[in-house]
């Protein structure tokens, strides 16, 4: 039973934690004997990391390709550095989520995706379709596919060949065409004329549209077009300015959201009194400091989650947003590539587990923290705290003491989980005076 497990060390230097062996499995820094060890261990949550290791030798994943357990075989095949040879084989496998995996992976031989491309699965020819190697065979099966999905993944696939998406610009797909990044503009100016406001707000979102066609549907009598516009990264500065003067809301927000929106308007709509005004301008990469510091102090939390998300946010206003009220804006914190060591630090102690989960993933992460987190009572924090290179493998593999010096608070911690299950009768009496003195005997 996973609740009266406690960290210690085995005789091999891991820990006995399965869920720890699990997060060390998936280090790329892992010494060989150690990568050996784990691929061979008992629990399949350390195999599977072992799978999903992208330093995982070719010939120790064709070892675990032919395991029993379908985690461990889906993240083989999830694996880039899989031989082709064992990718092919997964085309063939019983679950649908490995050849899934199988469909996904990048170096899945265009052989392997042509046979994946008549699988009876639906969920797996998506797969297949959404996948950029997919040779041109397999996604003109795959564009008359009966599951609306599949065949619409195939038409936005940017593998598909210029006359495949001609031809699908006479026919009901050619709103998904229009989307395909590969679409070359002299078709995306024929289907700007489309009477379909879906379609020509597809050509307005594609980063290929001509200049002049953008400036035309600047004017568009639609306002999804006219957004569109406005979110698309070619619209020039002077466009974007104009559309954030346009009559209707959504597009005024659009162009403010956009980089190339002038800083005076940004300060402008700053002070608006819409919440998605003022969510436009935090979100903006290039909002300037004086308004990331404005806006972390705005009394809405969505605004204050935008500023923690953008990836333009000051590492000082991070600073301040780690001490927020609301959890979702502390977990934007925590989830930020920029995030300074020092937020990171007192996140480690926040009181929400999915706040932690992210500090402990996160590669910025002050090994002192990741000490601390590796003796969190939530089994996702320990093994994400566990595969963090931040923390020193010796620090989980060798120093006893970081073990040791926890188990009496898990000892405590499983202690209460026990009696809960007790009082809810989720075991009985017996079972919980035996599970009791296990626990209490390996913390003499």
């Amino acid at each position: 039973m996973e609740i009266i497990e406690r960290i210690a060390l085995r005789d091999d230097g891991l820990p006995v934690d399965p869920i720890l062996r699990g997060g060390i499995a998936r280090r790329p820094d892992l010494p060989r004997q150690i990568v050996l060890r784990l691929a061979e261990d008992d629990d399949a949550r350390a195999r599977s990391g072992i799978a999903s290791n992208p330093c995982c030798p070719p010939s120790l994943l064709e070892c675990l390709a032919g395991d029993s357990d379908g985690e461990v075989r889906r993240a083989v095949a999830s694996n880039p550095s899989c031989p082709s040879a064992v990718i092919s084989c997964f085309a063939g496998d019983s679950s649908v989520w490995v050849r899934c995996a199988t469909a996904r992976n990048p170096s899945c031989p265009p052989s392997t995706l042509e046979r994946l491309a008549h699988d009876d699965n639906g969920e797996v020819r998506s797969a297949v379709a959404r996948n950029s190697s997919c040779p041109p065979a397999a996604l003109e099966h795959l564009i008359h596919d009966d599951d609306a999905w599949v065949h619409d993944y195939a038409a936005s696939n940017p593998s598909c060949a210029p006359s495949l998406l001609e031809s699908l610009a006479q026919s009901t797909l050619r709103r998904v065409a229009a989307t395909n990044s590969s679409c070359p503009p002299s078709l995306l100016e024929c289907l700007a004329g489309d009477s379909d406001g879906e379609v020509r707000r597809a050509v307005a979102s594609n980063p290929s549209c001509p200049s002049a066609v953008i400036s035309c549907f600047a004017g568009d009598s639609s306002v999804w077009v006219r957004s569109a516009v406005a979110r698309n990264p070619s619209c020039p500065p002077s466009l974007v300015e104009r559309l954030a003067l346009d009559f209707d809301s959504m597009v005024r927000y659009a162009a403010v959201a956009s980089p190339s929106c002038p800083s005076s308007l940004l300060e402008r709509f700053a002070h608006d009194e819409s919440r998605w005004a003022r969510s436009a301008v935090a979100s903006n990469p290039s909002c300037p400091f004086f308004l990331f510091e404005r806006l972390a102090d705005d009394s809405d939390v969505g605004v204050r989650c935008d500023v923690a998300s953008n990836p333009s946010c000051p590492p000082v206003v991070l600073g301040r947003l780690a001490c927020d009220i609301d959890a979702a804006v502390r977990l934007c914190v925590a989830s930020h590539p920029s995030c300074p060591p020092s937020a990171l630090e007192l996140l480690a102690n926040d009181v929400d587990e999915d706040v932690c989960r992210y500090v402990a993933r996160h590669p910025s992460c002050p090994s002192a923290a990741l000490e601390v987190l590796i003796k969190d009572a939530d089994g996702y924090v320990r093994m994400y705290a566990a595969g963090n290179q931040a923390l020193p493998l010796g620090r989980i593999c060798r120093s006893e003491d970081v073990f040791s010096s926890s188990e009496k608070d898990f000892a405590a911690t499983d202690l209460n989980k026990l009696s809960e299950l007790h009082d809810h009768g989720v075991l009985t009496e017996e079972e919980f005076v035996a599970a009791k003195g296990r626990l209490l005997g390996r913390n003499d």
